[in-house]
């Protein structure tokens, strides 16, 4: 039969098939999916060279995943290579191909089990279908496939099976397959190299010619003579490619020409192609892009070395994880289900790069242990490894998991911190981030946890904090910071404490942020709504558009957020309230035109200059006199700043900023268990924002009054610390002037009693006195409602250790005294263009 008549007829047979399982009496259900975007959907990859702020070199840079140049881009030898191997009758079927199926039917029974599907039923089941091993799904993948190949133009098809084809080396895509193996670009690629290049894609760890040259040539081979059968080269091609050494660049080298930018930098820059659509668009997604970011090298080193030297003193290294069960003994077979399971467990508590493996001990003594060896890919393998208990800093034991590096055929163990941590550094006028470090070893745990969501604790209160003064609240006006009962919209009840279970009645709005108070934070949002707070946070991009839990345990910051969202929130009571869009990258271009820029403030605030104003103040006086003053009392840098604590201790934050920059730091575990020691965000986050602040300070990249040497001082600073009389002049200098801070602990008064105001018809501080007695204050007899146990756990920041609320007068009470500010506030001076949210 002719071709022709096989196509028609395999048509023919296709379309019925179609009919009858997808009818009523069959059992197939086709997804409801455009086919066309489907396929192109997939294409959403992209490899750029990135340059630094100043124009120089950073390295290559590229998302696999669809990252693939136009199929007319591409090399014809290429793509002849690759159909010969992969459909050599594409185009002469339609979509599903009866002579391949039956050669591989054949060749399996003869033992050579192989797959017979066409280029475009891996096409249909990398992007539709997945990869089940089920009948139902190859009959929908060859009813579709028939669909595609009639819908679709060839090239199409063929770019849709390369944006996702795995070439090995991290190269998810065709786009730099050329340069990871040999350094080139694909208009440099010759013929044996494309027979490689099409080769390779049945196994690229297999075939892997540093490892196994033999055995690339002979597939590289396989690959000509297979050419040479289609009559797509001569003879004399052929032999001249055989002929040729297979010079692929060593590893190393290929890491430095598509790795060489650091991890964290790429983990930005793809967050903003994803944050803002950009690789769905086909003029990124084909071809060599020019990204320049907005990562300071400067900036980097100090938040990575910060981090690195913060985390280290925190926290032991150890195994990466520990697996449960039974372990087979030295030497036998590690095939089967049981170690499938087994390797799938390791996989979960420790990932593995390029650089890295992990091994499973066996079994150990002291300097040595039987370990089962896992590379990532291939068979597991089993190895007696000896290492350093001192340089290790621990001695393994059955069922550690642990990285390791292979250095000259030796493995080298490495462990791992039990605690890790982030920093973001941003220009809080513009959004652009300026250092992004998303952990201590990117080799060893390439996951960046600025992008991971993580409870924000206690540093979410200035957003509820800076609602309530839009909705009219004084700095001084007294709140209370007292226990009491909260039934939810649910019908639950809520009774949050403060940390340390004290209680102090009705203090000062600022007073209560800067000791960071539960009870005045929950006392807020059932004032205000978590709605109120749900916008605020909402509008600042803490948060996408109703993504705040409406709980008003999220007053506590119950509701998970990443370290990113959270810097451009505090960007915003840095440059006095506008709103800022957070970025990696200044601009993209391509042949020397631009395709994107990122969108600059656009006038939208989450208040007005006035109340950014009054927060910053109150955040002045946390670093000053408050919850992270002992982390910031030896620094000669006015810094604004907020201390968060979770449930637990799982997670230690710090917020900050001058006006030249905003430094957001998170710690904790990625395991969610507690920090070692119950460590809070004044001890665990607060020093390493310290650390920052300080190595900016001497190395010029902030002045003493917190702006960055490249900008202009757009605002004044330091902020004028609060009191009950007013703005406080005690700030001189650009640092608190000696002697402010007094040796009186905390300024509350004795356990038990609390303050009340006189009715006097002002809402200005009159006349307060102490008085005993809780119940008699609130009028509000105890629930007899079970308190859920998960409601009753407090999202809490620890109460300073050093001076605590301070004022230049010894007695407790004078704080109280009648405020000298105005009661209206003044017209706000800032954001001109300021367009209420509300």
């Amino acid at each position: 039969m002719s071709d022709i008549g096989l196509y028609a007829l395999t048509k023919v047979f296709a379309g019925a098939l179609s009919a009858v399982m997808t009818g009523p009496l069959g059992s197939t259900d086709l997804p409801d999916v455009d086919l066309s975007a489907a396929i192109s959907g997939n294409m959403n990859g992209y490899s750029a060279q990135v340059y630094g702020p100043d124009g120089s070199s950073l390295g290559f840079a590229g998302q696999g995943s669809g990252a693939s140049p136009s199929v007319m881009d591409l090399p014809d030898r290429f793509i002849q290579a690759l159909l010969s191997v992969e459909d050599a009758r594409f185009g002469s079927h339609p979509g599903v191909d009866p002579v391949a199926v039956a050669a591989a039917a054949i060749d399996t029974l003869r033992g050579n089990k192989r797959g017979g599907s066409t280029l475009t039923q891996q096409v249909v089941k990398n992007a539709i279908t997945g990869s089940d091993q089920t009948m139902d799904r190859k009959v929908r993948e060859a009813i579709l496939a028939v669909r595609v190949q009639d819908s679709l133009p060839p090239e199409r098809i063929i770019q849709g099976y390369l944006a996702n084809a795995w070439f090995g080396r991290g190269q998810d895509g065709a786009m730099g397959a050329a340069r990871a193996w040999f350094g080139k670009e694909w208009a440099d690629i010759e013929l044996h190299e494309a027979a490689f290049l099409a080769g390779l894609l049945k196994g690229p760890a297999y075939y892997d010619p540093i490892k196994y040259p033999d055995r690339a040539r002979g597939r590289r081979d396989t690959v000509l003579r297979m050419m040479r059968a289609r009559d797509m080269i001569t003879d004399e091609e052929m032999a001249v490619a055989i002929s040729m050494p297979l010079d692929v660049i060593s590893a190393e080298r290929s890491d430095a020409l598509m790795g060489a930018l650091p991890r964290w930098t790429a983990s930005g820059i793809h967050e903003d192609m994803s944050r803002y659509g950009l690789t769905n668009r086909s003029d990124i997604a084909s071809g060599i892009l020019d990204i320049t970011t907005t990562i300071s090298p400067d900036w980097q080193s100090l938040a990575q070395e910060a981090l690195i030297a913060g985390i280290g003193r925190i926290g032991r290294s150890g195994p990466a994880y520990s697996v449960e069960g039974a372990l087979p003994a030295y030497g036998e077979d590690l095939k089967g289900g049981v170690m499938a399971a087994l390797r799938k467990e390791a996989a979960s508590g420790l990932a593995t790069t390029r650089k890295t493996g992990r091994i499973i001990v066996a079994s150990a003594t002291a300097g040595s242990v039987s370990a089962i060896v896992d590379r990532g890919y291939g068979d597991l393998e089993w190895e007696k490894v000896d290492f350093d208990e001192g340089k290790l800093g621990f001695l393994p034991r059955k069922g550690d998991v642990l990285a390791y590096r292979r250095v000259e055929n030796q493995i080298i163990l490495q462990a791992s911190a039990q605690v890790q941590g982030a920093v973001v550094v941003m220009d809080p006028w513009s959004g652009a981030v300026l250092a992004s470090v998303g952990g201590t070893d990117p080799d060893l745990y390439p996951f960046d946890r600025s992008r991971a969501m993580r409870q924000p604790g206690s540093s979410l209160k200035p957003f509820l904090w800076a609602r309530a003064i839009e909705e009219g609240m004084r700095y001084s006006d007294m709140v209370e910071d007292i226990e009491r009962n909260y039934q939810t919209n649910t019908g639950e009840i809520w009774r949050p404490r403060n940390y340390d279970g004290s209680q102090s009645g009705l203090i000062p709005l600022f007073v209560a942020l800067e000791e960071s108070s539960n009870l005045v934070a929950a006392s807020l949002v059932d004032r205000l709504g978590v709605d109120a707070l749900g916008q605020i946070t909402e509008i600042a991009g803490v948060y996408d558009w109703g993504g705040m839990r409406r709980h008003p345990s999220s007053a506590l910051g119950a509701s998970e957020t990443t370290l990113t969202r959270m810097a451009a929130g505090y960007a915003a009571f840095a440059n006095g309230g506008l709103v800022v869009s957070p970025h990696h990258i200044s601009k993209i271009s391509k042949n020397g035109k631009a395709l994107w820029t990122p969108r600059g403030p656009d006038g939208y605030a989450i208040a007005t200059q006035y109340t950014t104003d009054d927060i910053s103040s109150m955040l002045y006086g946390v670093t000053a006199r408050g919850t992270a003053y002992s982390a910031f009392k030896d620094l000669k840098l006015p810094v604004a700043g907020k201390t968060g604590t979770t449930q637990d201790y799982r997670d230690a934050w710090f917020m900050s900023y001058t006006p030249g920059v905003v430094v957001a730091v998170w710690v904790g575990r990625d395991d969610f268990k507690p920090i070692p020691g119950n460590l809070s965000g004044s001890r665990a986050a607060a020093p390493i924002a310290k650390a920052i602040y300080a190595g900016a300070l001497n190395e010029g990249l902030l002045n003493e009054n917190g702006h960055r040497a490249d900008q202009d001082q757009r605002i004044e600073w330091p902020p004028a610390l609060l009191d009950m009389n007013g703005r406080s002049g005690a700030a001189r200098g650009g640092y608190v002037a000696d002697g402010y801070v007094v040796d009186d602990p905390f300024k509350r008064p004795a356990a038990g009693a609390v303050f009340i105001q006189r009715d006097t018809g002002s809402s200005a501080v009159e006349d307060l006195r102490p008085v005993d007695g809780l119940d008699a204050i609130l009028s509000a007899p105890e629930s007899t409602t079970p308190i859920p146990q998960a409601e009753q756990d407090a999202w809490f920041d620890q109460p300073p250790n050093n001076g605590g609320y301070l004022d230049t007068v010894e007695d407790p009470n004078a704080i109280f005294t009648r405020p000298s500010r105005e009661i209206t506030p003044p017209t706000p001076s800032g954001n001109p263009v300021f367009k209420n949210p509300w």
